[in-house]
């Protein structure tokens, strides 16, 4: 069955193979240790991120016995490798880290840690303080800069029991110490059950939102969008809803999960797991808003007939300079994990491709990506090798 599949996919898959080019696959949390497990986990999957000189990879791993939040920093000059492992976390436990990149050689950075949300900022110059972005308990937060109208965080903070999505804006100074404005509900209506794993982006013409959201008894996601100079507006649907689907006959509702959103100039590019098949399990969806994030296009299935009999895990979104989007998930259509990607051309989403580094014995799942000013992509994953060790893998793709 193996053969068959992948003689097949080398037959559609073949004319846009040679489109992408991947470099030499390289393992910035360092050599596999037995009992040391890398997790990418954060909101959004936001785990690397590119400015003109470097790019930053964030995790969390358990290498000193706790997990704790690592980075670690590469020049893209003269084929440079990645500089030492730093820890920025500092509690008893960290998660769910994020990054973006905010130029000249400085990252901004958060992750949750002992119940609260944190930020620093850090490259390889070195790290300002540790900030807590919350004094309340709160989680999942999630990171968007843009240089032109500054750094947009979001979070999902405990009030009355259950999860609320507030974002604030970010400062920092040349000191490179966060200041947290004012943080405010992004839908003003208090929540009676959980939103969570909220995703922002910045764009020229203002912020946008999504976030999972279960008022209605079932998961879905919603949006909204503010002007730099005006408050969040009405909640958006960013899902179809369907009607009489077999979902909402037997349960209640479709099931949609871990929304990302990716932005270049005016185009946002949002992803997610949807499960509107319930059969073959959660697919990976995305649509697309060309407004700078006050609207969205129709719902589009990314990946390619090859992989729509089986299950899509962990969807990541990135945009390139242009405003290409590329998405990469991983599924096991070969058996084992593998991670894919797909593009969005003007005929719509290209036949998935093999992110080659990441595919074939062991295990490779959880890609992030980003861009580069130059279009370059740098993809992140974490792979389980044949004797069962954790790894954490970086790749650079060149579409040509």
């Amino acid at each position: 069955m193996r053969g068959l599949w992948l003689m097949a996919a080398a037959v559609l898959a073949a004319p846009v193979q040679a489109e992408w080019q991947f470099g030499e696959p390289r393992w910035p949390g360092g050599e596999p240790r037995a009992g040391v497990f890398h997790q990418l986990d954060g909101t959004a999957r936001r785990h690397v991120a590119v400015d003109e000189g470097h790019a930053a990879v964030v995790w969390s791993d358990n290498r000193d016995g706790g997990y704790q939040v690592r980075a670690a920093f590469r020049p893209l000059s003269d084929g440079g490798a990645f500089g030492d492992v730093e820890t920025l976390s500092e509690g008893d436990e960290a998660y769910h880290p994020v990054v973006v990149a905010l130029g000249d050689g400085r990252f901004g950075f958060a992750w949750e840690q002992d119940e609260r949300v944190w930020m620093r900022i850090a490259g390889p110059g070195g790290a300002g303080p540790a900030v807590r972005m919350d004094e309340a308990e709160s989680t999942q937060p999630a990171l968007a800069a843009h240089p032109e109208t500054g750094i947009v965080a979001a979070w999902a903070r405990r009030e009355n029991g259950v999860l609320r999505v507030v974002s604030a804006p970010v400062a920092v100074d040349e000191d490179a110490v966060v200041r947290i404005g004012e943080a405010a509900p992004v839908d003003p209506e208090p929540a009676a059950r959980d939103q969570i794993y909220p995703t922002v982006a910045v764009t020229p013409a203002g912020v946008v939102v999504a976030w999972e959201d279960r008022r209605e008894g079932h998961t879905r996601l919603h949006y909204v969008f503010r002007a730099h100079d005006d408050g969040f507006g009405s909640l958006r649907d960013l899902n179809d809803r369907r009607e009489g689907s077999r979902s909402q006959i037997y349960g209640a509702g479709s099931g949609v999960t871990r929304v990302a959103l990716a932005a270049r100039g005016d185009r946002v590019a949002a992803v997610w797991m949807d499960k509107r098949d319930y059969q073959s399990g959660y697919d990976v969806f995305a649509a697309l808003s060309d407004d700078g994030g006050r609207n969205f296009g129709a719902n589009e299935m990314v990946q390619d007939l090859f992989g729509a009999e089986i299950p899509q895990w962990h969807p990541a979104i990135a945009v390139d300079p242009d405003g290409l989007p590329v998405a990469l998930w991983d599924d096991p259509r070969e058996d084992t994990s593998d991670v894919w990607m797909s593009w969005r051309a003007s005929g719509g989403w290209s036949d998935d491709v093999e992110v080659a580094p990441a595919y074939g014995p062991g295990a490779h799942t959880r890609p992030a990506a980003a861009f580069g000013p130059d279009g370059r992509l740098h993809i992140v994953w974490t792979s389980r090798t044949e004797d069962g060790l954790s790894r954490l893998g970086y790749v650079e793709a060149e579409n040509r």
